[in-house]
């Protein structure tokens, strides 16, 4: 691939998905589009990009899609699904006693992992939503991901991923290796195709919006524009769930964080964009007190995670065969202290990984310093660097 095809990809990503690459990213357009190279028949990038510039539609569809990235679980960070149940509805039912009706959309809902997530929240309510009309739109810009979300069928390891055991035995049927989530849950959801680039004014006004790790993807600009059309989908008094690092800080005044004490995030709109003044408009950005920390092996590409004491993460194998939740006790450069749910027996601790998030960069590579009980200290190992720094001390969360 020449430097030349490599800058039409990335203006054709960026023009057609938002999708904003960096100069260096030739490895992931090769390692993603040369199996679509080959498998539409082609001899390689060069000739998909002659294709791609001839027009074809078809091809165009298959390349997006090809890039983009349908990472996602079952209540993923948790904290926002808590947010969600514990302060968000309570207020939104409140708000809407009169009228008895909620709108929520998911916005890069991908394979349905995050609006059945919701729409669980919500049945486990009962009678506080008895007699209300609730509506839940998930889109998103692949279409093989929705015609996924719409079957509502995951393997084992995805509804291991996050999933509580006792939502499972409750809301979904197994059929030889594979879960179903119920036909009730399944009815809640419209699955539509939707380019966040694209005029989404036809989707209505919604209680609630859900737009998380879809943004972190896009440039400033791309961003900003999003963020001032999502405000005029939200009601005066809704709200705008963000991922664990989005942000609408230095990006538009639209939105106004306000940090609460162990709680997400809350942003809050002065007046809203039909022109009431004084009405508010709010949304929660998943974050919390405490300091910040880049959580990508050897630094390459690192996020930055807001996170604090107790915070909710995660080890995970190498090889992705084991995972165990945790709560974050302390966390430096260097290394961390957790507590571990579930037992650790019979698993392979000599090299793991610690998730504060699941974008596929939000990782460190780890290993076991000492186990006591349910706590685990580990050393966080960078590259072929295993030199031994010493086990957490009992230091606070800090960068």
């Amino acid at each position: 691939m020449t430097p030349t095809e490599y800058e039409y990809l990335r203006k054709f990503l960026k023009d057609n998905s938002g999708l904003d690459l960096s100069a260096d990213k030739q490895y992931l357009i090769e390692s993603r589009l040369l199996p679509l190279a080959r498998k539409a028949g082609l001899s390689g990038i060069p000739e998909l990009v002659q294709k791609l510039q001839g027009g074809s539609r078809a091809l165009i569809t298959d390349v997006v899609e090809a890039m983009t990235t349908n990472e996602t679980f079952f209540f993923r960070d948790k904290v926002p699904f808590d947010h969600f149940r514990d302060t968000i509805m309570p207020e939104i039912i409140k708000a809407r006693a009169g009228r008895r009706s909620v709108r929520i959309w998911c916005a890069a809902g991908s394979t349905g992992q995050e609006p059945y997530s919701l729409a669980m929240c919500l049945k486990e309510m009962g009678a506080a939503l008895t007699g209300w009309r609730v509506e839940i739109i998930a889109t998103d810009l692949s279409q093989e991901v929705l015609e996924k979300a719409r079957a509502g069928v995951y393997s084992q390891f995805e509804v291991q991923r996050g999933l509580p055991i006792q939502m499972l035995v409750k809301y979904f049927k197994q059929t030889g290796e594979t879960w179903q989530i119920n036909p009730e849950l399944r009815a809640m959801i419209q699955h539509r195709q939707l380019n966040l680039l694209h005029d989404f004014a036809q989707l209505g006004t919604f209680d609630v919006i859900f737009c998380r790790n879809v943004l972190i993807y896009f440039d400033q600009d791309t961003k900003i524009n999003i963020f001032n059309r999502l405000a005029r989908q939200i009601e005066p008094d809704g709200f705008l769930v963000l991922g664990a690092a989005e942000t609408v800080v230095g990006l538009t005044d639209t939105f106004r964080p306000i940090p609460r004490p162990a709680r997400p995030l809350q942003a809050e709109r002065s007046a809203c964009s039909r022109g009431q003044a004084g009405s508010r408009r709010r949304g929660a950005a998943h974050g919390g007190d405490g300091g910040t920390i880049g959580m990508a092996e050897d630094g390459k590409g690192a996020e930055r995670v807001t996170f604090s004491r107790g915070y909710d993460v995660c080890i995970m194998a190498i090889d992705g065969t084991w995972r165990r939740d945790c709560k974050l006790n302390a966390i430096s450069d260097t290394d961390a202290i957790l507590t571990v749910e579930g037992s650790i027996q019979g698993l392979n601790l000599k090299e793991f990984f610690l998730l504060l998030s699941s974008t596929g960069l939000a990782y460190r590579r780890c290993e076991l310093v000492r186990v006591n009980g349910a706590e685990m200290d580990i050393q966080f190992l960078r590259g072929k660097n295993r030199k031994k720094r010493g086990a957490a001390g009992g230091h606070d969360a800090a960068a």
